[in-house]
Protein backbone atom coordinates (compact mmCIF):
# COMPACT_ATOMS: atom_id res chain seq x y z
CA UNK A 1 0.00 0.00 0.00
CA UNK A 2 1.49 3.14 -1.08
CA UNK A 3 1.61 6.00 1.85
CA UNK A 4 2.50 8.94 -0.40
CA UNK A 5 5.41 9.90 1.39
CA UNK A 6 7.57 12.57 0.30
CA UNK A 7 11.55 12.89 1.01
CA UNK A 8 14.51 15.02 0.16
CA UNK A 9 17.99 13.99 0.07
CA UNK A 10 20.40 15.95 0.53
CA UNK A 11 23.71 14.49 -0.65
CA UNK A 12 26.71 15.22 -2.86
CA UNK A 13 28.45 11.96 -3.32
CA UNK A 14 27.65 10.40 -6.44
CA UNK A 15 27.74 6.43 -4.81
CA UNK A 16 26.37 7.14 -1.62
CA UNK A 17 22.98 9.05 -4.06
CA UNK A 18 22.87 5.73 -5.96
CA UNK A 19 22.35 3.59 -3.15
CA UNK A 20 20.23 5.57 -1.45
CA UNK A 21 17.75 5.86 -4.58
CA UNK A 22 17.89 2.36 -4.70
CA UNK A 23 17.06 1.85 -1.21
CA UNK A 24 13.69 4.30 -1.45
CA UNK A 25 12.75 2.58 -4.84
CA UNK A 26 12.58 -0.79 -3.41
CA UNK A 27 10.04 0.95 -0.66
CA UNK A 28 6.51 1.84 -2.15
CA UNK A 29 5.86 4.79 0.47
CA UNK A 30 6.74 7.38 -1.56
CA UNK A 31 5.07 9.53 -4.21
CA UNK A 32 8.10 11.90 -4.76
CA UNK A 33 12.15 12.10 -3.50
CA UNK A 34 14.49 14.53 -4.64
CA UNK A 35 18.20 14.69 -4.22
CA UNK A 36 20.26 17.88 -3.76
CA UNK A 37 23.75 18.19 -3.89
CA UNK A 38 23.96 20.43 -1.39
CA UNK A 39 22.58 22.36 1.94
CA UNK A 40 21.89 25.59 0.12
CA UNK A 41 19.74 24.49 -2.89
CA UNK A 42 17.55 22.07 -0.79
CA UNK A 43 17.24 25.18 1.47
CA UNK A 44 16.18 27.61 -1.19
CA UNK A 45 13.74 24.85 -2.72
CA UNK A 46 12.15 24.52 1.17
CA UNK A 47 11.54 27.76 1.30
CA UNK A 48 9.88 27.86 -2.07
CA UNK A 49 7.65 25.52 -1.33
CA UNK A 50 6.69 27.02 2.05
CA UNK A 51 6.13 30.60 0.81
CA UNK A 52 4.08 28.66 -1.82
CA UNK A 53 1.95 26.83 0.92
CA UNK A 54 3.16 23.76 -0.99
CA UNK A 55 3.22 20.44 0.63
CA UNK A 56 7.33 20.46 2.64
CA UNK A 57 8.80 17.04 2.53
CA UNK A 58 7.75 14.16 5.08
CA UNK A 59 11.54 14.13 6.36
CA UNK A 60 15.09 14.84 4.96
CA UNK A 61 18.18 12.73 4.87
CA UNK A 62 20.48 15.01 5.46
CA UNK A 63 24.56 14.45 5.07
CA UNK A 64 26.94 16.35 7.02
CA UNK A 65 29.74 17.01 4.71
CA UNK A 66 28.73 18.77 1.34
CA UNK A 67 30.20 21.90 0.01
CA UNK A 68 28.61 24.91 -0.85
CA UNK A 69 25.97 24.49 2.29
CA UNK A 70 27.14 21.49 4.79
CA UNK A 71 24.91 19.80 7.43
CA UNK A 72 25.12 21.81 10.58
CA UNK A 73 24.61 25.15 8.47
CA UNK A 74 21.98 23.74 6.99
CA UNK A 75 20.23 23.20 10.46
CA UNK A 76 21.27 27.18 11.63
CA UNK A 77 19.52 28.40 8.48
CA UNK A 78 16.45 26.48 9.14
CA UNK A 79 16.18 26.91 12.98
CA UNK A 80 14.04 29.33 12.83
CA UNK A 81 12.06 28.88 10.05
CA UNK A 82 8.29 28.22 10.92
CA UNK A 83 7.23 24.79 9.14
CA UNK A 84 10.42 23.98 8.01
CA UNK A 85 12.10 23.42 11.03
CA UNK A 86 9.32 21.26 12.20
CA UNK A 87 10.70 18.71 9.32
CA UNK A 88 11.97 15.57 11.08
CA UNK A 89 15.52 15.12 9.93
CA UNK A 90 17.69 12.27 9.75
CA UNK A 91 21.63 12.38 9.08
CA UNK A 92 23.51 9.93 7.38
CA UNK A 93 27.93 10.69 6.94
CA UNK A 94 30.42 8.38 6.44
CA UNK A 95 31.71 9.79 9.46
CA UNK A 96 33.11 8.35 12.65
CA UNK A 97 33.58 10.77 14.78
CA UNK A 98 31.29 10.55 17.84
CA UNK A 99 31.40 14.85 18.72
CA UNK A 100 30.19 15.64 15.45
CA UNK A 101 27.11 13.46 15.74
CA UNK A 102 26.68 14.78 18.92
CA UNK A 103 26.34 18.30 17.37
CA UNK A 104 23.61 17.69 15.39
CA UNK A 105 21.23 16.54 18.18
CA UNK A 106 21.51 19.85 19.40
CA UNK A 107 19.02 20.56 16.37
CA UNK A 108 15.32 19.79 17.53
CA UNK A 109 14.25 18.70 14.39
CA UNK A 110 16.98 15.94 14.43
CA UNK A 111 15.89 12.59 14.85
CA UNK A 112 18.52 10.13 14.06
CA UNK A 113 21.30 9.48 12.74
CA UNK A 114 22.86 6.82 10.34
CA UNK A 115 26.15 5.65 8.39
CA UNK A 116 26.97 5.12 4.99
CA UNK A 117 25.86 3.40 3.18
CA UNK A 118 22.42 3.71 3.66
CA UNK A 119 20.25 0.50 3.45
CA UNK A 120 16.72 -0.23 3.74
CA UNK A 121 16.95 -0.79 7.61
CA UNK A 122 17.46 2.82 7.91
CA UNK A 123 14.75 3.53 5.52
CA UNK A 124 12.14 1.51 7.67
CA UNK A 125 13.79 3.28 11.01
CA UNK A 126 12.78 6.74 9.58
CA UNK A 127 9.03 5.13 8.50
CA UNK A 128 8.02 3.58 11.75
CA UNK A 129 9.80 7.17 13.27
CA UNK A 130 6.95 8.72 10.79
CA UNK A 131 3.96 6.94 11.19
CA UNK A 132 4.32 6.83 15.10
CA UNK A 133 4.29 10.65 14.67
CA UNK A 134 2.25 11.19 11.81
CA UNK A 135 -0.77 13.70 12.97
CA UNK A 136 -4.32 12.88 11.42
Amino acid sequence: MKKNYTAFIVEDDKIASSIIKKVMKSNNSFSSCKFYLNGLIALDCLKALNSEDDILPSFILLDFIMPVMNGLEFLENIKYLEGINKIPIFMNSSSTELDEYQNFYNYENVKGSFSKPFMAQNLNAILEFIEGNRVE
